[in-house]
């Protein structure tokens, strides 16, 4: 097994065995929902393409995200088509790109460890069977180009080390700058890079002028990418935000009274749906400034909020760090988009594996790091980067997602780890067994706490993006099975008695859905949106007079949405209650006075009423709205014939 390992060939052997698996993983998971239809982050990321695709450059400045991945998206999408976009071609693109990934480790790994040549061989060969990289590389995520990103980034800065030529720093800097315009935290390492390129050389560290010239080609190759980021930012978005928005609002998420440490949500504050959270954020920021705010002014909000926070409890503040910081060390891959553990359960179970690796991975890591550091070799550097990578995550929130970049150094440093574990425990050391104890312990401490047994994620979130996704296509039978799963695993999801009833409403199945917003009052008595649907359900039933109390009781929950004040007037009206329909009606043109059935409705109601004067006036407004209105057009006319002296008929 060590010749094959140490075959030159090897490496080869194992990218084409990793490309062999993706493409396995990716005729599995062709049938889920999600493929031709992205939702959360990579919904954003498609909108954020087809944006582009359609000539609009300028929709998203200044940048919330970092645009990369996203203008590539784009492009893909405006040559190929965007109508449906390509997204089996470029899920399988990334995929194949992924591939690399093992050749790239075992380049690292012959730099960083020249004389062990079966522990780069095992590195190519388990990250190619990592199937965590193959699940981010499938998404439209800009997770699918970090795994080799981040590699290629250590192998050219160890490159550069070894050579000190100006030109490798240079390609240092070009791919700091592309990483830095894809995850703008990589940019903390920036700093300590210039310092590398100031004074390592090889083996040594020292401070000379020759290492001038080299950290300027560094830096000058890194700006060279990230400032026109910034130029954008500036003279097309009319804000100084040097790549992204997004840092305030993702610091304040990660540090208040309700941060868990990996999720991204204040709940009691921000609504937990991606396009809710966003917006909320900004309202929420422009309330308190008492004023708009540019994207940057909406940053510094919540960092000043979340620093806020730090200073008012700094014990709560270091204890939740401290947590993140176990995360960033334990098993748990913590989901953030969708339950990662349900989808490859249900459509890439060839992966399924791969989420208990790091429970091995990280403890044995830590012990290859400090055998690294002891070593006094360019391992250093390799360690320094991952450390530097992990406090550029840990102050924020820790999800697998971001632990991704990390994947392939984390498994070779794991292999280095075992394999000086190993030879301690052959030569019978009397500091083996120690250090066998303190990696079981680091372990169990990491991955048994009540901080990792609080992590339980709930199937409802997963269940209920399916059921949008078959309701939008227009498959309700679909749609009512996995929204009825959402209920079957919390029954007090949020909206998800709603959810069911509306989708049984449009179904035509009244009584079940009646039955499910019956469901959801007694759930949540002020939900002013289950009532109006409870009360258009029970309209479609026959129902009047409990569907204009309902329509009552949502009124009084303060919901003023247009259709509902409308749809009450119609209610109102047919049970003889003019005076309240004519309120209603009234209600409903004052908070949309373009609303034209509102304003046709109301003529109808007036003109009844023997108050034609009133009633032409409304139908003129109707048709000043929409002039092609063929009822108000009708009622016009008949309504001016009859204060004309003509025979009175029926208004529509």
């Amino acid at each position: 097994m060590t010749k094959i390992l140490t075959a030159r060939w090897f490496p080869w052997l194992a990218t084409a065995l990793g490309l062999v698996l993706r493409l396995v993983y990716f005729l599995q998971i062709r049938a889920n929902p999600y493929f031709d239809h992205p939702v959360m982050d990579e919904g954003y990321h498609d909108l954020w393409a087809r944006e582009i695709a359609g000539g609009d450059w300028a929709a998203q400045l200044p940048f919330f995200r970092a645009p990369l991945y996203p203008v590539l998206l784009g492009l893909a999408y405006r040559w190929f088509g965007a109508n449906p976009p390509p997204f089996e071609a470029i899920r399988l693109f990334q995929l194949v790109l992924g591939a690399i990934t093992p050749w790239l480790i075992y380049r690292v790994a012959r730099r960083l460890l020249p004389g062990r040549p079966a522990v780069a061989g095992l590195a190519a060969l388990i990250v190619a069977l990592d199937g965590l990289l193959w699940y981010f590389e499938a998404d439209l995520l800009l997770e699918s180009l970090l795994a080799p990103l981040a590699t290629v980034l250590l192998l050219t800065l160890l490159r550069a080390g070894e050579s000190g030529r100006v030109r490798d720093w240079a390609i240092v800097g070009l791919v700091l700058g592309a990483f830095a315009i894809t995850r703008p935290n990589i940019l903390l390492f920036a700093p300590v890079a210039a310092v590398l390129a100031l004074g390592w050389r090889g083996a040594t560290f020292r401070l000379r002028p020759a290492g001038l010239p080299r950290a300027a080609a560094l830096t000058v190759f890194t700006c060279l990418l990230v400032l026109p980021v910034t130029f954008v930012n500036w003279r097309v978005g009319h804000d100084r935000v040097l790549v992204a928005s997004q840092a305030g609002l993702n610091f304040f998420l990660g540090n208040n009274p309700e941060a868990n440490g990996w999720s991204a949500t204040a709940p009691s504050i921000m609504r937990v749906d991606w396009w809710g959270g966003y917006e909320d954020a900004i309202r929420l920021a422009e309330e308190a400034r008492g004023r708009e705010l540019r994207p940057s002014e909406v940053s510094a909000y919540w960092f000043e909020r979340g620093l806020d926070w730090w200073r008012a409890h700094p014990a709560d503040a270091l204890r939740l760090t401290f947590r993140k910081a176990t995360f960033f060390l334990g098993g748990i891959e913590f989901s953030n988009n969708r339950d990662i553990r349900l989808f490859l359960r249900d459509w890439g179970p060839l992966a399924l594996p791969s989420l208990a690796l790091f429970y091995v991975v990280m403890p044995l890591a830590v012990v290859g790091a400090i055998g690294l550091w002891r070593d006094r070799g360019p391992g250093r550097v390799a360690v320094v980067y991952a450390l530097v990578y992990a406090a550029s995550v840990i102050p924020f929130f820790v999800t697998a997602r971001y632990r991704l970049p990390l994947r392939p150094l984390l498994i070779l440093l794991a292999l280095e780890g075992a394999r000086r574990l190993g030879a301690a425990l052959v030569s019978r050391r009397p500091a083996a067994w120690g250090a066998l104890a303190a990696v079981v312990t680091l372990g169990v401490a990491v991955n048994v706490n009540p901080w990792t047994r609080a992590y339980t994620p709930s199937p409802a979130q997963y269940y209920q993006s399916i059921a949008n996704i078959h309701r939008d296509d227009g498959n309700l039978p679909l749609a009512i099975e996995y929204q009825r799963k959402v209920l079957a695993t919390d029954p007090g999801y949020p909206d998800g008695y709603l959810n069911l009833g509306t989708m049984y409403a449009t179904q035509g199945d009244l009584e079940s859905a009646l039955t499910a917003f019956e469901r959801e009052r007694a759930h949540d008595p002020g939900d002013g949106r289950n009532l109006a649907s409870y009360a258009q359900a029970l309209t479609r039933a026959g129902r009047l007079e409990e569907a204009a109390q309902a329509y009552e009781d949502a009124v009084r929950t303060g919901l003023r949405d247009v259709p509902v004040l409308y749809n009450r007037g119609v209610v109102l009206e047919r049970l003889g209650r003019t005076a309240e329909a004519e309120a209603a009606y009234r209600e409903c043109v004052g908070a949309d006075s373009t609303h034209v059935e509102g304003w046709n409705n109301l003529g109808v109601l007036l003109a009844r009423e023997g108050r034609l004067p009133e009633a032409v006036e409304c139908w003129e407004r109707t048709l000043a709205i929409d002039p092609g209105h063929r009822n108000a057009r009708t009622n016009l006319d008949r309504a001016r014939g009859m204060l004309a002296g003509e025979a009175p008929s029926e208004e529509e």
